[in-house]
């Protein structure tokens, strides 16, 4: 298990996750999607559907809420299903603050679960969501009544995760610094992708997608990435958890 948690990478499922139906151009946003402001200054938009048990989907890196448009539907006939977009994602225009990590966003997850009245929720998280999910259980127990986490790389202390991460993710900063977005993102997707890659190849709905939640992996290249996880803490939680992984 440890093996296998070291090698999957934040962004894959994300990146290469089919796309919503969309246009070339951004879509008109659905009436359907609400706001909360979560912290000072922080404001996420999300969609809801349903009602009873809470259950909040967590997106992956490089995506927003509408990886889940294929998914609520299904579970709002037993749930309250709740998809949203993490602080520097689509739709959000939340001003830039340094030290953006999973472990923030997991901060911004228990606001909004905080400031909907959710209580307890089942939390699903994917890839990148997954991480955030975890930290969400770490930080805040109370609000989590299961986890599941999908393809969900996590920084356990004395693992090798960064030796193979983290120089492709300070050439993406170097990218970002210099202006060149597209050539970051490739970057950062060498990795998990075993070679290079170019995003122009991209089908083009998918690449949108990932171009306009650019600013979410900026912020993380620009912040911390894999903050580490202590082995100790998870072995003591105490919500049913699954762990699902793909090839």
């Amino acid at each position: 298990m440890r093996r296998i948690l070291r090698i999957i990478l934040l962004v894959t499922a994300a990146a290469f996750a089919e796309p919503p139906v969309l246009s070339a151009q951004e879509p008109k946003l659905p009436a359907d999607v609400k706001e909360v402001t979560v912290a000072d200054g922080v404001t996420l938009h999300y969609v809801e559907k349903g009602k009873g048990t809470p259950i909040v989907f967590v997106h992956g890196g490089g995506s927003d809420y509408s990886e889940w448009d294929h998914h609520l539907g299904a579970f709002a006939e037993h749930y309250r299903a709740i998809a949203f977009s993490a602080r520097y994602n689509y739709p959000n225009t939340n001003k830039r603050q340094p030290g953006y990590s999973p472990v923030v966003a997991a901060d911004d997850l228990a606001g909004l679960i905080k400031k909907l009245g959710l209580g307890k929720v089942h939390v699903v998280g994917h890839s990148l969501g997954g991480q955030t999910a975890l930290f969400l259980a770490l930080k805040h127990p109370e609000l989590v009544r299961t986890l599941t986490l999908s393809d969900s790389g996590v920084h356990f202390k004395g693992d090798k995760l960064l030796e193979v991460a983290e120089p492709a993710w300070k050439r993406a900063r170097a990218a970002f610094e210099k202006g060149n977005t597209e050539e970051a993102l490739e970057t950062i997707l060498e990795v998990p992708a075993g070679g290079k890659v170019s995003i122009k190849k991209f089908p083009e709905m998918l690449r949108v997608r990932l171009m306009r939640n650019a600013g979410e992996l900026e912020a993380l290249a620009k912040g911390e990435v894999f903050p580490e996880v202590d082995p100790e803490a998870v072995k003591k939680l105490a919500v049913p958890t699954l762990l699902l992984f793909g090839e």
